[in-house]
């Protein structure tokens, strides 16, 4: 007798019975939404960590471009005091 009541018990505490299949559907679509929001997070989380390694790559490459680049004005720069002093001393 005991078991009857209680399974009565668990159908009436069931929110989602009074619903039937509109309501597991809607229940479904939200759990497919769920997974989909997270898969785009993990996916969003993916490419910025691999957008922050390029752009890290991007700015060693740059400092050494830059760094090469001055060099070289400078050595111009030199070459170029140092050739109008040969024009004046003659």
């Amino acid at each position: 007798m005991m078991l009857l009541g209680q399974a009565d018990a668990i159908s009436d505490v069931s929110p989602w019975a009074e619903y039937g299949l509109p309501g597991l559907v809607i229940l479904a679509f939200f759990g497919l939404f769920y997974l989909v929001v997270r898969w785009a997070g993990g996916h969003i989380n993916k490419q910025a960590e691999s957008h922050r390694e390029e752009r890290s790559e991007w700015r060693k490459s740059n400092e050494q471009m830059q760094t090469e680049f001055r060099g070289t004005i400078e050595r111009t720069s030199d070459n170029f005091s140092e050739t109008v002093r040969e024009i004046l001393k003659r």
